[in-house]
């Protein structure tokens, strides 16, 4: 950071959806398991670091569908404002997402772009990746995965479909597709 005059290591410690259970749909935005990974409040960073979150949202559609869907990942944008850096992550689910169970199906996996001088990259082994050199401007986008759906998704409940039709965890299309229903 130039106007800091000093290096800096930032980790961004993201949830994701955890999956739908025989009681209920699964958390969305869960922190990792291991208790000292939190998911950090974007301000926080933002007066640590030379970075911008131009988004951090619910990751709609990324729930598997089911009698329980799965819970919803994340979304987030960070644009690094000035200085260099070099981005690395460390992530599960890059090639196949969290499995859905009992005719639930399976969550979004994710999915990480990374925008160095207007040119979209992409880590080789889906999520899992390291070097790519950022300057002022540059930005990282990353999806992470929805969890599983738990039964079949024909089950459930109508008004638990509208409702999360009105919140916009998902499109009409989708409620279609995964759900059988028509609004």
């Amino acid at each position: 950071d130039p106007e800091r005059q000093g290096n800096f290591v930032m980790y961004v410690f993201s949830g994701g959806g955890y999956g739908g259970w025989p009681d209920g749909d699964g958390i969305s935005n869960g922190c990792s398991t291991i208790g000292i990974s939190k998911t950090q409040p974007a301000e926080v960073l933002e007066q640590h670091f030379p970075v911008l979150f131009e988004e951090y949202a619910l990751r709609e559609s990324s729930a598997g569908a089911g009698r329980n869907r799965g819970g919803f990942g994340v979304s987030y944008r960070v644009r690094l404002l000035r200085g260099q850096a070099t981005a690395s992550f460390m992530m599960d689910h890059g090639r196949t997402g969290p499995f859905g169970m009992l005719g639930g199906r399976d969550g979004a996996m994710n999915d990480v772009e990374v925008s160095i001088n207007g040119e979209i990259q992409r880590p080789a082994y889906g999520s899992k990746g390291d070097g790519f050199e950022l300057g002022a401007g540059d930005w990282v986008q990353v999806r992470t995965p929805g969890g599983g759906g738990y039964g079949d998704p024909s089950e459930r409940p109508r008004e638990l479909v509208r409702r999360d039709l009105r919140c916009g965890y998902f499109s009409e299309a989708t409620a279609e597709s995964d759900y059988g229903y028509v609004p």
